[in-house]
């Protein structure tokens, strides 16, 4: 047909015709899945893919040339055969054929230096999730300016009217005003741990009034936290507008975030229960202690795994190497 805005009626599962009946007299194409290359079909066992934790077990040990020959071009010639399968079924049926995902489902930085600066940010990712800030206790401290760590576009607990409920600070939990003027508040609070401060949009004009979406005439709002505030053990996205990674994640666009937040430096009475929480988020990491333990490449690995800290210390080693390779 010339006309190229027509929707086309398709099928995505031949599989389906044979197992219960499908009425195909207003189907005119069948769409299949062309990506190639993923060493484990969907349920298949046993089968170990490349993000698994037992990779480096099963595939650690070959050369290059040795995961083409060995894993890849198996994997390829077993997607193949599908994927004709898949066609010769629909020509059968006398129905046209549209490829998608044709893009290959393997990538460089599951093998070698960048497979382990792949598990690096995972581990990374992982940790910042649990304690909710990008930098490790000693990190913090010498970033502090004035008794703060400011972490441009992290959105540490921000959520609907600013903060979520079990995180703010007791009575009234925001201000309009600087980050300076926030900062002088949260100083005359002792169980304040700093602020997410709100710059545009919904919820920087504060709670309460009629400017929600930040349609007062000076927007910004800051929202204060307590010093014990953790997500420790939460497998939620990662609280950050942009990445959160301490080096650039190839997979994301990077853009400028509404909100910021501001971390107290808090005195050496506090140190140990904030390392209690850095231990408590490592223990809910698996991927900190498994990732590079035995893997392809030798680093100084604590037996515990790796705190923040720590992974930052060797972060731009690991770097510099898959960079090399």
């Amino acid at each position: 047909s010339d006309n190229t805005t027509r929707v086309v009626n398709l099928i995505s599962s031949l599989a389906q015709i044979d197992s219960f009946g499908t009425d195909m007299s207003r189907v005119e194409a069948a769409a299949i899945d062309a990506g190639f290359g993923a060493l484990c079909n969907y349920g298949e066992e046993p089968c170990v893919a490349y993000e698994a934790f037992e990779a480096y077990e099963n595939y650690g040990h070959l050369s290059p040339d040795g995961l083409i020959s060995e894993v890849l071009w198996p994997a390829l010639l077993k997607q193949e055969r599908a994927v004709n399968r898949q066609v010769q079924k629909a020509l059968y049926l006398d129905l046209e054929v549209v490829a998608f995902g044709a893009l290959p489902q393997v990538s460089a930085r599951s093998y070698g230096h960048r497979g382990t600066l792949s598990w690096a940010l995972q581990c990374e990712s992982c940790l910042i999730r649990s304690v909710s800030h990008r930098y490790g206790l000693d990190e913090r401290e010498q970033l502090a300016d004035g008794g703060y760590v400011f972490e441009e576009g992290f959105w540490a607990f921000f959520a609907y009217e600013g903060l979520q409920a079990e995180h703010r600070v007791e009575g009234t939990y925001w201000i309009l005003g600087s980050p300076e003027d926030a900062k002088a508040t949260c100083n005359g609070m002792a169980s304040c741990g700093g602020f997410t401060y709100v710059k545009s949009g919904e919820w920087s004009c504060g709670v309460g009034n009629s400017f929600r979406y930040g349609d007062c005439d000076q927007p910004g709002a800051a929202y204060f936290f307590l010093k014990t505030a953790t997500r420790t053990g939460a497998r939620r996205a990662p609280p950050t507008s942009c990445t959160a990674y301490s080096v650039p994640d190839p997979n994301e666009d990077c853009t400028p975030g509404r909100v910021d937040t501001y971390y107290k430096i808090h005195s050496a009475a506090d140190r140990p229960a904030l390392e209690a929480r850095e231990q408590a988020a490592l223990d809910s990491c698996d991927v900190c202690k498994h990732s590079f333990d035995q893997h392809w490449y030798s680093y100084d690995i604590p037996v515990e795994g790796f705190t923040l800290d720590r992974l930052h210390g060797v972060m731009q080693h690991l770097v510099d190497r898959a960079a090399e390779e």
